[in-house]
């Protein structure tokens, strides 16, 4: 009996060995830390409709300076002829002659055609007029001449009158000079300067007699350089004959 017992102790024993070996040989393994996903470097997004990427900069291709137009420049003159009063002057060549044309006036100086820069209209002999530009596109500069003697009364002044003296009469809205102080074509001349105001270019009116009657010369914008040139060659070539 004694016998029986311990045999049965014995193979609790050895079953509890057992039963604690194999859950030791086969617990659940402590896992392992999952590898990490690699990282993703993003790809430029690609443009969808309607828009654009902006790609690097590149060296910008560089175009040659571009030389300014020139505008129309007196390197060689033509002659006008008065035959009522007969006087001739030089003016440049090319200009047109007569008014200057509907289609000229339409656009900018800078814009027009060459020959839309000069005109000289003496249709009237009584009263011709120049209008040139001078200068460098996009910078001109308008330059206008006028000769005239009118009808009036005040153009009209009685034979051996003094000049200075007939200006001041009738002419006394400008600052009539004490003497003359020019000439034109060997003539005794009265030179009004009147400077550049708010609303007004500077300009200069010239006064003389030929013959018993009163010519004015009339030249704007008188203190740009260019201009002044420009009359004096005009100027210079006046002659009556």
């Amino acid at each position: 009996m004694n016998r029986a017992y311990l045999i049965l102790f014995a193979l609790a024993l050895a079953f509890v060995a057992i039963f604690s070996f194999s859950a030791g040989k086969f617990s659940k393994p402590t896992p392992s830390p999952l590898p990490q996903s690699p990282t993703v470097i993003p790809t430029p997004e690609e443009p969808t409709a309607g828009q654009t990427i902006a790609s690097p900069s590149a060296s910008p291709v560089l175009s040659p300076p571009v030389s300014p137009t020139p505008t129309l420049v007196a390197v060689s003159w033509q002659t006008y002829t008065n035959p009522t009063y007969n006087y001739s002057l030089n003016y440049p060549d090319p200009c047109l002659s007569g008014p200057l044309p509907g289609y000229c006036k339409q656009d900018p100086p800078d814009q027009r055609p060459p020959e839309c820069l000069c005109f000289l209209n003496g249709t009237d002999p009584d009263s011709l007029i120049m209008q040139t530009y001078t200068g460098v596109s996009p910078n001109l500069t308008l330059a206008t001449f006028s000769l005239s003697h009118l009808s009036t009364p005040a153009y009209n002044p009685p034979a051996a009158t003094d000049l200075i003296t007939w200006l001041d009469t009738n002419f006394s809205f400008q600052d009539i000079p004490p003497s003359t102080n020019a000439q034109i074509d060997g003539l005794p001349a009265a030179e009004v300067y009147t400077p550049q105001s708010p609303g007004a270019y500077s300009q200069k009116d010239v006064y003389f007699l030929q013959n018993d009657l009163l010519f004015h010369i009339s030249i704007v914008d008188v203190d740009n350089q260019a201009n002044q040139d420009l009359y004096n060659q005009i100027l210079s070539s006046l002659i009556f004959n």
